[in-house]
Order: C-alpha cells, then structure tokens, then sequence
C-alpha cells in the first residue's frame, strides 16, 4: 500500500470515528432532551372520538387514565352514539369501558366531561349537539367504572339547547364545603356560554343563566377553555364566535369571590350583574381577516397565572365559505401572562384544515399541566418547517422550550395510513411520568369518524 494509501486510510478511519462520535453525541443529547426512545401507543377505546371544547375529558384517577368519548359503532353498530367512559390501569395495562349513555348522538360535541369528587367517585356530565338537556352521573364507589348511579336530566333553561360540559370544583366556596361548577353552552338558543353550580356534591344544581354574552347584532356563540386551581378561582380564555364568522381574537379573565377580573387584577363587575364580554376583558391576541384565532387549552403555572395555547387560520383575505384555498395554513400560538403582561408567539405549524367546511379544524395542540414549557401536538406538516410529511397524515409532536421562544420538536408517532388527532395531557402530578392521551384513524366530519382512543406514558 502506497503511503498516500495508508493516509487516506486513516483520514477515512478518523473522519468515521469522528462521525459516528458526533451521532453518539448528538443522540444522547436528544435522549437527554427528549427521554428515551418511544413505547408503541396503547388501545384505551377501540371505537371513540372527541371534541375539544369538554374537560376534562381524561383524568389520572386511583392510578387509572379515565378517558370519554363517542362511539361510532366502527365494529358493533349497536354502539353507534354510545356515551362511553373507559379506563387503562396504569400498574396491569387492564382495560374496561362503561356505557353512560345507550346510542344518543353519534357526534364527537357529546363527550362527557368528568370530576373527581373528594369522596374519590367520579362525577360525570354530557348532553347531544344543541339538545334540550343534560345529563349527569356519578361512580356508585371509588376508582370503579362498572357501577354508576341513574342518569338523571337536568334542563339549564325553558329553551335551552345545550353542548359542551367542562366542571371545576373550588374547596374554598360555599363556606369551605365546596361548590361545583359546569360550563356549558345554550342556557338559551343563543348558544352561548353558560353556567351552573352545585353545593351538594353534584346532587341539585341551579342554572345560573350566561358567562359570556358577544353583544351584536349576529348571534355569535364565543369558544371557552376554562381551568381552575381547586380553591378560589377559575380562569378563561374565549373568542367572539366560530371562526366561520367572525375574525376571532383570543380574551382573558377569571373569576374570584363572585367577580370578574382582567389579567392584571382589575375588578370588572360581579358575575350577578352581568356576563362577560370581550371588550371588558384582555386581549391576549388581535385576530383579523387573515389570521383568525380558535381556543385550544388553558392551564396556570406555579404561581396560578395563565399560560394558553390556540390556533391561527391564515387565510389570503375574507373569501367565500368552503373556497378550496381556506384553512390551508394553520399555525400554533403560545401564550404566557407574566404578572404583568401577555407573552405570545407563534410557535409551530400546524398544517392543513381536517376537512372542508371546517377551515379551523386542526390537529389541536395540548399543554402539559406539570410542565408548561413543554406542549403536544397534532399536525400534517414538520412543525418548525411547515414542510408536508411524507405520507400526509397527522403525527403527534412534542415540543420543548427553554424560553419561550425557541423550541425543539420531536415526532412521537409515523403512521403511513392513519391520522393522529386531538391530544390531551390529563393533570397528574408525577414528577416521572407524563400521560398523553389522543384519537387515532380517519376522521371525516364531527358526525363521521373512524376512531380509536390511544395513549402513551412517557418518561420525563
């Protein structure tokens, strides 16, 4: 071998050695920012969909993930609109499901919300689309989803038309007994938010009438995210109405004491004068014609301040309904009250619409309640990039950031015939683990899926 040989031999040896350092490298530095490498998604409903406008809709209970949805009877017809709840026990893998509700709406807007209560039963509440009441149960013991109390119909309003139910319970009120909260919508045909309260467990509850009013001249419904911190007050975030139409921004305030306040702590008016309005609210984002807002989650930091994230439909200007060029840029947007201000950035890509029609229907994005810096995601394109994946579906991402504006992305799932949609982070508080709970197959309408419920336990 000529010298030249044996030298560029070498020099091959060294830049090999030196290149697979550098992937070892940067692989452990991934792992170490990431966790280690990816379980395959376990089955938590084989046949059920969701929306996003209930909470909580997943709950870490007695070491059970709890999770509702709607069954579409993909494999028994029998199950079609069954209202179900099923749970996977985190220590056996065990599953088991319970029907709420036998074939009452095929329709992912009549998830059921759910409560634990301080007895440890869990307290659950669900309508249809815009039907004329609710309905609500409770565990008959703790941690066991195969007994449940009669469902027993409550009715907000003489012409109520009622969806969405999202409950939160303060300890602190009703002199320290505690007092549960359900959010709905339709205490009237305005379909706007409302609300209603128990101070007996959930036993009796009272109608309370609207939350939030969108005064105009069009009857425009306002899309809430509500969460609240156990003791004294509730927080949320809202629009105007459905980004169809109206060019929708995104509005903070909370509830304390029977008062409304700004972010900063500025006292609105109480909530017996009056509901809430945008313009007494903060903007935490301006929408306009090409770039309109829709809610996604809400959660409070350790300190109880507000941290959200939503939406953006870019759009090239107000164009016909159901024009083809609608809902083809979705971004993801961040945003996080610092005592003083509101902190928001785009933050990642979202893709393309789900299906036409609906030109604000994306993947959704979901924070973690434990760790706000970090958040999940749906999406048909690379999230930094906003370059189309190769195979076109939806993959779930995981974001992080160190500072609220860099973030790195790492692709949780590769499904080459399927989507994976709508992830939620249930609260739970493991300094270890993290549970993200999502839907998985063909979703074609909010009438028309093709679904199951999946999850993943990850190592922090």
């Amino acid at each position: 071998m000529f010298p030249s040989d044996v030298k560029r031999r070498k020099r091959a040896d060294w830049n090999r050695h030196l290149k697979r350092g550098w992937i070892i490298f940067l692989a452990m530095a991934f792992s170490n920012l990431f966790g280690s490498e990816m379980p395959e998604p376990f089955i938590i409903n084989d046949d059920g969909g969701w929306c996003w406008f209930q909470d909580e809709r997943v709950l870490v209970h007695e070491n059970q993930l709890w999770v509702t949805s709607v069954a579409t009877g993909r494999f028994e017809e029998d199950r079609k609109g069954n209202i179900e709840v099923a749970t996977f026990d985190l220590s056996s893998e065990e599953n088991q499901r319970f029907v709420l509700h036998e074939n009452l709406q095929s329709n992912d807007h009549a998830t059921p919300a759910l409560l634990a209560l301080p007895d440890d039963r869990v307290l659950t509440f669900y309508s249809g689309h815009n039907h004329p009441e609710m309905f609500f149960r409770k565990t008959v013991r703790p941690a066991d989803v195969s007994d449940w109390t009669d469902a027993k119909p409550f009715r907000a309003g003489e012409k109520a038309r009622v969806t969405y139910a999202n409950l939160i319970r303060l300890s602190e009120e009703n002199g320290g007994k505690g007092r549960i909260y359900n959010f709905f919508r339709g205490f009237d045909p305005s379909w706007k938010p409302s609300w209603m309260t128990s101070d007996d467990g959930g036993e009796n509850w009272i109608s309370n009438g609207l939350w939030i009013d969108m005064p105009s001249e069009k009857r425009h419904r306002p899309y809430v995210k509500y969460v609240g911190n156990g003791k004294d007050e509730i927080h949320f975030v809202f629009t105007e109405g459905h980004p169809q139409v109206i060019d929708n921004s995104i509005y903070h305030a909370f509830y304390r004491d029977g008062n409304f306040y700004r972010s900063d702590g500025k006292l609105i008016h109480s909530v017996e004068e009056n509901p809430m309005t945008p313009a007494l609210a903060t903007r935490v984002f301006t929408g306009s014609e090409r770039k309109i807002a829709w809610t996604n989650d809400l959660h409070l930091d350790e300190k109880g301040n507000p941290v959200t994230v939503f939406s953006v439909q870019h759009s090239e200007g107000r164009l016909p309904p159901r024009d083809p060029n609608w809902g083809q840029d979705l971004r993801y947007h961040y945003a996080r009250w610092d005592g003083e201000k509101w902190n928001e950035r785009e933050i990642a890509f979202a893709g393309t619409r789900l299906y036409p029609g609906e030109d604000d229907y994306s993947g959704l994005i979901a924070l973690d309640p434990q760790d706000l810096s970090i958040v999940y995601l749906s999406a048909n394109v690379d999230p930094e990039s906003g370059e189309k994946l190769k195979n076109g579906h939806y993959q779930i991402f995981q974001g992080k950031t160190e500072d609220g504006l860099d973030w790195r992305w790492r692709q949780l799932t590769d499904d080459e015939d399927r989507d994976n949609l709508r992830p939620v982070v249930p609260i739970w508080e493991n300094e270890e683990k993290v549970a993200v709970v999502w839907t998985r197959g063909e979703y074609r309408k909010y009438t028309d899926y093709d679904l199951e419920m999946v999850g993943l336990i990850l190592e922090r």
